[in-house]
């Protein structure tokens, strides 16, 4: 019976490691599908067109995939994430150079200079104009 025991016992330390290691490497992969993702998102902010699909599209899994695995590591949706790197290139021009706000909308990715103001104002409590200052 003490053999049967010991056994029961490896093999439970056996199959955890195992899970463990299963874990890990499922946890890495969806990393650095993420890691591509933002890498993406941060070189084609810009791009007016930028949506979930073309990411998903370039990291190769679906866009429910992707939305799904990004809101874990990231804490934030994808169009979360966009306009958080979106608004943090604006703040950006706004203090390095004297482009008006509407050229930094479009060059951040909005087509729309007031829908960007809005979105702007929401993000960090103040006007585009009011953060240049």
């Amino acid at each position: 019976m003490d053999h049967i025991d010991r056994f029961g016992s490896s093999l439970k330390s056996i199959l955890e490691a195992a899970i463990e290691i299963r874990d890990r490497q499922k946890n890495y992969r969806y990393s650095t599908i993420v890691a591509i993702a933002k890498e993406y998102i941060n070189q084609h902010y810009s791009d007016v067109g930028l949506c979930l699909a073309n990411v998903a599209s370039h990291v190769k899994i679906t866009p429910n995939y992707l939305s799904s695995i990004l809101s874990q590591e990231t804490g934030e949706s994808f169009i979360e994430y966009l306009t958080r790197i979106r608004i943090t290139k604006a703040l950006e021009l706004l203090n390095t150079t004297n482009m008006r706000v509407t050229d930094i909308a479009f060059a951040v990715g909005y087509q729309d200079s007031n829908y960007f103001s809005k979105i702007f104002h929401r993000i960090t409590g103040e006007t585009p104009s009011q953060a240049r200052r």
